[in-house]
């Protein structure tokens, strides 16, 4: 069975009279998009012809590029047009015509048909961006999505909770794939949301027969207490050795900007059950990334990890991440079956070259181990492909 997002496109407002009016021209236009890829994107004008979700640049360089084009041109492109149309063409389309796609919650990275698709989570941020290295390197016949957030784009509320965000979600899969077997995965803050929806899509009497929870996060609340000892020595250690490193007129201003944050962390590992500032906070984000990942650190520090009547593969980095709980130390309690497999890199390398390709080998494998399992020709003797 072959598994297809549709694409819906929605007609933008005319742009008011404070906005710039598009250049008068079709070719105007596309010569001020066009220079306005190679400047902004910073990638030459050989990149005039590739997919953005092939250039390696972040979705901070994507939201620039549009805020510079709706300068230019008047016309208001959202964050995840960059998914239905990732070329310099088909931009440069969007905007003569005056439309703009419709926000999705499915961005699909990767086309494919025979198998079932590939559901990935990403991170707190919710920009499925960071996944397409990631979902090119897969080897797998199905599509492969990644599950975008509410509140990406102007207007759209963010949910606040990590079950209000599978709710969603478990709708926008059985848009795509009415029935089982299903096929999740999900990284860092994404990892809880991937396993919410596998729960509620198994409560229901469907079946989840691959769940990869990709060094999945989790808030202290969540965390044993020899981890949160073994937390604060590794911490402590780390900033002893930075303050002496530095000059003595450096060490003041060094232990004020980390005051704070090292006072809420304590807080919350004592057991302070509201988030105070997040160590995942970041200043200077536009508006809807700046919400989402605001809605993100609100349902990762209120989530209560429960136990999940399933297999699960945990897929952790050698190194971790310094500012979180090894995975490994936790999830393996709470889940019925437990395969564990470790990836090079760090929490945040994990996702880029060249640690990707072992991630993404990793899943490929458990991927291709589904498919011997499901074959037609150990079920009947004969020889089959799905």
């Amino acid at each position: 069975m072959v598994f297809r997002g549709q694409l819906r496109l929605q007609e933008l407002s005319t742009p008011s009279d404070k906005q710039p009016k598009p250049p008068a021209g079709a070719d105007a236009i596309g010569d001020v998009i066009a220079k306005l890829w190679d400047r902004v994107l910073e990638r030459g004008p050989d990149a005039r012809g590739a997919s953005i979700l092939d250039l390696k640049v972040g979705a901070l360089r994507v939201h620039r590029l549009f805020e510079e084009i709706k300068q230019a041109t008047g016309v208001d492109l959202p964050i995840t047009a960059m998914f239905q149309a990732p070329t310099l063409e088909q931009i440069i389309e969007l905007v003569r015509l005056g439309r703009a796609p419709a926000a999705e919650a499915l961005a699909e990275l990767k086309k494919g048909g025979g198998s079932p698709p590939l559901f990935i989570f990403p991170g707190m941020g919710g920009i499925a961006l960071e996944l397409a290295e990631l979902a090119r390197l897969i080897r797998y016949d199905g599509p492969i999505y990644a599950n975008q957030p509410r509140g990406l784009i102007r207007g759209e509320t963010p949910h606040l909770s990590v079950a209000e965000m599978a709710d969603y979600q478990v709708a926008v899969i059985r848009g795509v794939q009415p029935h089982g077997p299903y096929r999740l995965a999900g990284y860092s803050f994404g990892g809880l949301v991937a396993l919410e929806v596998a729960r509620r899509l198994q409560e229901s009497g469907e079946t989840v027969d691959f769940l990869g929870l990709i060094e999945p996060s989790l808030s202290e609340r969540n965390w044993p207490k020899s981890a949160r000892a073994g937390f604060v020595f590794r911490r402590l250690k780390h900033h002893a050795a930075a303050l002496l490193e530095l000059p003595p007129w450096k060490i003041a201003p060094y232990m004020a900007s980390h005051a704070r944050a090292v006072f809420e962390r304590l807080r919350r590992l004592l057991g302070a059950k509201d988030a105070g500032v997040s160590p995942y906070h970041r200043e200077g984000l536009p508006a809807g990334l700046a919400e989402t990942r605001a809605a993100g650190n609100a349902a990762f520090f209120g989530y209560r990890l429960a136990p999940y009547r399933g297999k699960a593969t945990l897929l952790c980095s050698e190194r971790g991440d310094a500012l979180g709980c090894d995975a490994r130390l936790i999830y393996p309690g709470f889940l019925e079956q437990c395969d564990m497999l470790q990836c090079g890199g760090d929490h945040a390398a994990m996702l880029r070259q060249p640690y990707v390709q072992e991630l993404a080998e990793n899943i490929t494998r458990c991927l291709a181990a589904l498919a011997q399992i499901h074959s037609p020709s150990r079920a009947s003797g004969t020889e089959g492909r799905l």
